[in-house]
């Protein structure tokens, strides 16, 4: 089976605020960029588009193409609504090519994202 990881920062924060990212072009300070990141609309558009198309679509990969070992990886941002991280932690426990891993973050300190992966 060949793997195939795919990776999502779904609103993850940065430690740091980054051009690299189209929220932090728009900003100049950290609590702009937080406050664009959890953005009610744009999480709700962000939401929509992760969990009723991107899912479904993956799924269907996944049933598809058995000769691959799909595996998404969700890293997220522990000051996501409750609501959002819930469902994010219901697809993971539904879908068993899917881990989610929250990270504490506090703007401008370091933090390790790393994921450790056994296929």
């Amino acid at each position: 089976m060949t793997p195939v990881i795919i990776y999502v920062r779904f609103s993850l924060l940065n430690h740091k605020i980054t051009r690299a990212w189209k929220s932090g072009r728009v900003v100049n300070d950290k609590i702009s960029y937080q406050n664009k990141v959890l953005d009610p609309e744009r999480l709700r558009i962000r939401c929509k588009l992760f969990f009723e198309y991107s899912i479904p679509l993956l799924d269907i990969a996944v049933k598809q193409h058995s000769n691959l070992s799909i595996l998404l990886v969700v890293h997220s941002s522990s000051i996501l609504p409750e609501i959002i991280k819930e469902r994010l932690l219901e697809i993971s426990k539904k879908y068993k090519w899917i881990i989610v891993k929250f990270f504490e973050l506090e703007i401008g300190k370091y933090v390790d994202f790393s994921t450790r992966i056994t296929l």
